[in-house]
């Protein structure tokens, strides 16, 4: 069974979203953030598609493919990940990522990787965590030839 863990970069561990003001008074802001994804699991993950949560997980995007399209047992990459995102009065927000992949015997599995943000000033977001869920599984169907 393969499973997917996520990581901050030393090199990026004070993360911060600047946000700036639209035309509708609406603060936004890009975010890049460098992660290690990391398979600890036993079984090779593949076929890896994502959607991106935002807005408290009010909205949902489906993204397509994952920059990284497959891990073996044991194999790590490092990522950047990059998503828009907008604030209006809230002190804290969360963003996921709903990653689905497939192993070599093409069973299914469900993870989440979800961000969350505080606010610490009127335009500066701060990445609070990052949370990993344990995969979900559901099994290939079995067909009868």
């Amino acid at each position: 069974m393969p499973y997917i863990q996520f990581q901050r970069t030393d090199d990026d561990s004070n993360h911060r979203l600047h946000l700036m003001l639209d035309s509708g008074d609406i603060l936004n802001g890009k975010y890049n953030l460098h992660m290690r994804m990391k398979n600890i699991g036993n079984g090779t993950a593949k076929d890896i598609e994502y959607a991106y949560q935002w807005d408290n997980l009010t909205k949902c995007h489906d993204r397509g493919a994952f920059p990284v399209q497959a891990l073996s047992a044991g194999e790590s990459q490092i990522i950047e990940v990059a998503f828009e995102h907008s604030l209006s009065g809230t002190e804290k927000c969360t963003a996921c990522f709903i990653l689905r992949y497939r192993d070599l015997l093409e069973n299914n599995y469900t993870q989440k990787l979800t961000f969350n943000f505080i606010r610490n000033s009127s335009k500066t977001l701060s990445l609070e965590n990052l949370t990993t869920s344990s995969p979900e599984f559901t099994p290939k169907v079995a067909t009868n030839v």
